[in-house]
């Protein structure tokens, strides 16, 4: 055995041993962090920034209830971490080589918000046990509209069952040491109880991303925005020609089943573009030689370009909530259930997840051709009329609490 790898395996050995020792001693902190410092966990996915964490994030460094609290993004991808430098905003960046220095603020941090499950199953033991005096927040970054669509269907399709065995195990995910949910999730709570979420306590507040969705942005907010894109779509929206936005959730492979050169081809006819943004989770897909459809980068965050969209097409993703606010139409598109159960089974699972809200029949598409049919049929007619009065607080539609995220945190938490 050479010098050289007899060295390398002694310093993993003595990497292992210190991070074994830094995890028990974590373990046996059991006070309650007096640090004024707040913390925005960006854990997953790592390489994006966007959504609820960014747009409470960026509301609160500009609070001025929190001029004696330090306020950090903590990133976890070398991409985010110079992106939010270049704007001068303050961060931390969890590595190798700081690691112990971060997980040293994270024992002493009071406040801890995050978007995504951070049990011992999500995160590396030593975070999870940095943080585990701290008093945990947690926002969401979609929408829990409907309790286990697939827990009554005798579902055979190895897909769905995979979905539903996924559903099952996100019990493990979720513990009972959240102090906080935070979001615009009154007529969902039933349904987060059932996905194994329990906070002591719910708190009613507006969702952070929907008073960016709007004509002109802060450099700040089109941090992590696909530029390239957005200038394409504000200039053919000023040439008065139609753009379409397709967002799917993860499909687990799904996508093999379309034809997107039929697709581009209807496309051309129609003189629209097509605009994709994939799921952050979905494995990456590359479409080739399409004229009108382009792909949104995967890790951008979409929300400052849904103003400038025309129609939406998307599946039971939570972006139809977002999309509300520019009064648009909406087609929902899924077709891979249609080829696995009956016509009434499906549509019964979307009017259960958009019930009194956005549920249309005439607004699904069971395949391509009939997709097309819709996108055609809804070119004259792109505005939403009456939307429920009673919905207008949930979707923050023209709501002024959306400026008062900080004064609603300052005062439901930390005053609480």
């Amino acid at each position: 055995m050479s010098f050289i790898l007899l060295q390398k395996i002694k310093n993993v050995i003595k990497f292992q041993l210190n991070r074994y020792s830094l995890i028990n001693n974590l373990k046996k902190k059991n006070f309650k962090p007096k640090k004024k410092i707040i913390i925005f966990f960006g854990h997953r996915s790592k390489s994006y920034f966007g959504g609820n964490l960014k747009y409470w994030y960026l509301n609160f460094i500009k609070s001025k209830l929190f001029l004696d609290y330090k306020i950090y993004y903590l990133c976890f991808d070398i991409r985010i971490k110079k992106l939010l430098h270049k704007q001068n905003l303050p961060h931390l960046y969890y590595n190798k080589q700081n690691y112990l220095k971060i997980l040293d603020i994270l024992s002493e941090t009071m406040y801890l918000i995050f978007d995504r499950d951070i049990s011992k199953a999500d995160i590396k033991n030593e975070l999870y046990y940095a943080i585990k005096n701290s008093i945990k927040i947690q926002l969401w970054h979609g929408r829990q509209a409907r309790s286990h669509p697939f827990k009554n269907d005798k579902v055979t399709n190895n897909i769905l069952n995979k979905k539903y065995k996924f559903l099952k195990l996100r019990k493990e995910h979720r513990g009972n040491d959240i102090d906080y949910f935070l979001g615009d999730f009154k007529h969902e709570k039933k349904n987060l109880i059932n996905h194994y979420f329990n906070p002591k306590k719910f708190i009613t507040a507006p969702r952070a991303q929907y008073s960016n969705i709007k004509k002109l942005h802060t450099k700040s907010e089109l941090i992590n925005v696909d530029k390239i894109i957005l200038n394409k779509i504000k200039n053919r929206k000023r040439a008065n020609l139609r753009n379409i936005l397709y967002v799917p959730t993860n499909s687990h492979g799904e996508f093999k089943m379309l034809n997107f050169k039929y697709w581009d081809n209807q496309l051309k006819q129609t003189g629209d573009k097509l605009f994709i943004k994939f799921h952050i989770d979905e494995k990456k897909i590359v479409l080739r030689n399409l004229k009108n459809i382009h792909v949104i980068s995967q890790n951008s965050d979409v929300v400052p370009l849904l103003w400038h969209f025309d129609l939406l097409i998307t599946d039971n993703s939570s972006i139809n909530y977002d999309f509300l606010k520019t009064k648009k139409q909406t087609i929902f598109f899924r077709p891979f259930e249609y080829n696995v159960r009956s016509n009434n089974r499906v549509n019964y699972y979307y009017k259960g997840i958009y019930k009194k809200i956005l549920y249309n029949k005439k607004s699904i598409a069971r395949n391509e051709k009939e997709l097309f049919i819709k996108i055609n049929s809804k070119k004259n007619s792109n505005t939403i009329k009456n939307i429920n009065k009673k919905y207008d607080m949930i979707l923050n539609i023209n709501s002024k609490k959306e400026k008062n995220l900080s004064k609603i945190f300052f005062e439901k938490v930390i005053a609480s």
